[in-house]
């Protein structure tokens, strides 16, 4: 009788230490591993923010320079934030800064819903980032902002 006892309580130990080990097992593969968002995060901190191929500023054209990017998050949404410096002239009127905020927020959204379907093929979810794109002036001054995401594309 002492032995069937014997036996039935390893057999209960056995079982125990199995569940805890799985139990555990999972726990630290999950704590280990980023989640998506995470994964998301260090994509695009690798490839568009801190890529080694980028040398802030970038020219690109006479009159615009991207001076940096980061990463923004805003609630569940995440974004690229690109900061340009346009050698304006400072006589630039209220009405010329809008209507020229107003043709690269549609310049923008057009480019950035035309690559959806190629920024997931980079990475999957990298079409659900965003982009703010801020403009200043040759003094830091701001001109306009833009925001476009994956909401605004129909």
């Amino acid at each position: 009788m002492k032995k069937i006892a014997s036996i039935l309580i390893f057999i209960l130990i056995l079982i125990a230490a199995k569940v805890i080990g799985n139990l555990g097992g999972k726990y630290a593969a999950t704590s280990k591993q980023p989640n998506q968002h995470e994964s998301l995060r260090m994509f695009v901190n690798e490839f568009a923010v801190n890529n080694a191929n980028f040398n802030y500023p970038i020219k690109i054209n006479e009159e615009t320079y991207l001076i940096s990017r980061s990463i923004k998050d805003e609630g569940q949404s995440m974004f690229v934030v690109e900061n340009y410096r346009i050698i304006a002239p400072v006589t630039a009127n209220p009405s010329e800064i809008k209507a020229a905020g107003e043709n690269t927020q549609q310049q923008v959204k057009g480019i950035f819903c035309a690559s959806l379907q190629e920024r997931d093929r980079l990475f999957t979810g990298y079409s659900s980032v965003g982009i703010i794109q801020n403009m200043t002036d040759s003094n830091g001054k701001a001109l306009f902002s833009i925001k476009v995401e994956k909401s605004q594309c129909s």
